[in-house]
């Protein structure tokens, strides 16, 4: 009996051992256990603010998109414009290029009111048909500019006949 008692006491004191390792091993286990779940809620949140940014992301190139459509209508819109504006400024230095373009010097007359008249009839004429009902303010305001810079292109022309003839106008321009 002593040496089955003896046997008892030795396999309790193997147990005892396997059951310290087994609870030490345990608490690892749950140490881990913990782990790995603080990692999974924050790989949850981390999801969250990813899906949260690719939201957030699509909406910033929609709405950017429709910023970039606006744009480029905007600049195709003032594109078209300046070409209108610059074909009226062609027109109106084209209908200018002619009396710059007469020497006065060339054509020595006696009857230098053939000239001035000549010069006088011609800016008569409108330079540009506008069509006052159809366009907006800007080209209205555009077009006055241009006039006036041709009047005022006119008058000094005129000024300049006169002094080379030495003869005043005597012809009213309107």
């Amino acid at each position: 009996m002593s040496s089955e008692l003896e046997s008892l006491k030795q396999c309790i004191t193997e147990f005892e051992a396997k059951n310290v390792k087994l609870e030490a091993e345990n608490a690892e286990l749950r140490k881990e256990n913990t782990e790995i779940f603080y990692l999974r809620n924050k790989l949850s949140v981390s999801d969250a603010e990813i899906a949260e940014l690719k939201h957030r992301n699509t909406e910033f190139l929609r709405v950017n998109k429709k910023y970039n459509e606006r744009r480029d209508a905007k600049v195709n819109k003032l594109e078209q414009k300046n070409k209108e504006l610059e074909t009226r400024l062609a027109i109106v230095e084209q209908a200018s290029l002619p009396v710059k373009e007469q020497s006065y010097n060339d054509n020595p007359s006696n009857d230098s009111t053939s000239n001035f008249n000549s010069v006088a009839e011609y800016h008569e004429k409108p330079l540009v048909d506008v069509e006052t009902d159809n366009s907006f303010p800007e080209e209205k305001e555009m077009d006055n500019f241009f006039l006036e810079a041709h009047k005022k292109i006119i008058s000094s022309e005129i000024k300049q006949l006169e002094l080379r003839t030495g003869q005043p106008n005597s012809g009213n321009l309107t």
